[in-house]
């Protein structure tokens, strides 16, 4: 029996637990999981087994996040995909995207070997997995991450602030920590009048503002020819007289042409992965020297140091909830090649408090009419 939508995530989990997903498993996985707004992430592979995730689920558990298996292995070939054995080794990996498509389509296309199928072959057999993941929008503004427990109300005031004042910020953290929902709250408090344009792989922004412009990459076809890569995307946003620039997700040599958008002049914002905030500036400062051999680390690290305001990061707990970390500001300062931080709130025991730091840039603050040590508590 599946579950009603509206059913906690430990009942999805109890429903499912040894019930038989039957020859057509993927598609079951979509029809069925997909309408859940807590499961963020749904994953069948060769083996039989169907793997959620979502708000409640342990990601340590392991083996207790089996919702369901199947008897055998469907070993037929996905239509379109390349054959089961091949000489030359494994096959590429399918990639594709299904955004704003309702679950039975996208069943559908999975069916037909159109999306959503990532395929690696051996010449022992067939090894198909096919994972879905489906953003869920629980917060869309600072306060309700401040009702989730995710922040405090000061750090989402003094966050809400600062995209007010106009500084540069990057939301750093690993995988599911919630970087996209960080980045669509803040995004979301930027003033209606401001023309935003946003960067992104794969469409996963969603934050209301009058005059927005999403763009999104394209892949190459057959051909080889008509890809647009992020870097494209970058330079040409700047050709829209935009106010504010937010690219999704940086992991490549793009970030040279963030960081150079926001030298000049331009506020935005973007995510990366990193294991902490200095990590997220120690990356920034690795990823633009992919760009070419001309660029030196002499160049990036300077430019990062003046480019970068604010670093979020984020962190996700054993019991899988999503929390901000640490907000550190970056003063411009370089020591000995190292970027200068300063904390300005961090977590001790579980409660994210206010640290001894001061934002960078307090002349912004002053310009958009903003008060930032009544905002952080603090007297004159």
């Amino acid at each position: 029996m599946v579950p009603s939508p509206l059913a906690t995530p430990g009942e999805h989990r109890a429903c499912f637990g040894g019930s038989a997903l039957g020859r057509r498993g993927s598609t079951f996985c979509v029809r069925h999981l997909l309408p859940f707004r807590d499961l963020t992430l749904q994953s069948c592979n060769s083996g039989g087994f169907l793997h959620v995730r979502g708000r409640g689920c342990n990601p340590s558990r392991g083996p207790g996040e089996r919702c369901g298996t199947r008897p055998g292995r469907d070993r037929r070939a996905t239509p379109g995909a390349p054959p089961d054995c091949s000489p030359h080794g494994p096959q590429p990996v399918r990639k594709n995207s299904a955004n704003g498509h309702n679950p039975s389509t996208v069943a559908n296309d999975i069916r037909a070997g159109q999306i959503g199928c990532g395929t690696h072959r051996r010449r022992s057999g067939a090894r198909r997995a096919d994972s879905i993941r489906k953003f869920v929008l629980r917060a869309a503004r600072l306060s309700d991450l401040v009702e989730l427990g995710s922040l405090t109300p000061r750090a989402a005031a003094f966050l809400e602030a600062s995209v007010r004042a106009g500084l540069n910020m990057m939301v750093a953290g690993g995988t599911q920590t919630g970087k996209t929902t960080m980045l669509n709250c803040l995004a979301a408090a930027i003033p209606g009048g401001d023309r935003v344009v946003s960067a992104e792989e794969v469409f996963e922004l969603r934050f209301p503002h009058p005059d927005w412009v999403p763009l999104q990459t394209r892949q190459a076809g057959l051909e080889g020819t008509g890809e647009i890569r992020l870097r494209d995307l970058v330079k040409e946003s700047l050709r829209m007289r935009p106010s504010r620039i937010i690219v999704g997700e940086v992991r490549s040599e793009e970030c040279l042409d963030l960081l150079l958008a926001l030298n000049a002049g331009l506020p935005g914002m973007g995510t990366l992965h990193a294991n902490s905030a200095r990590e997220a500036l120690v990356k920034m400062c690795t990823l633009p020297l992919l760009a070419g051999e001309n660029i030196s680390a002499r160049f990036v690290v300077p430019t990062v140091a003046s480019s970068v305001d604010l670093v979020v990061h984020l962190g996700i707990d054993r019991h899988g909830i999503r929390r901000v970390d640490e907000i550190v500001g970056v003063p411009g300062r370089v020591e000995n090649d190292v970027i200068e931080t300063e904390t300005i709130f961090e977590r001790r025991g579980g409660d994210l408090e206010r640290a001894n730091g001061m934002p960078p840039r307090p002349e912004l603050y002053e310009r958009a009419g903003l008060d930032i040590h009544q905002i952080l508590g603090e007297g004159r």
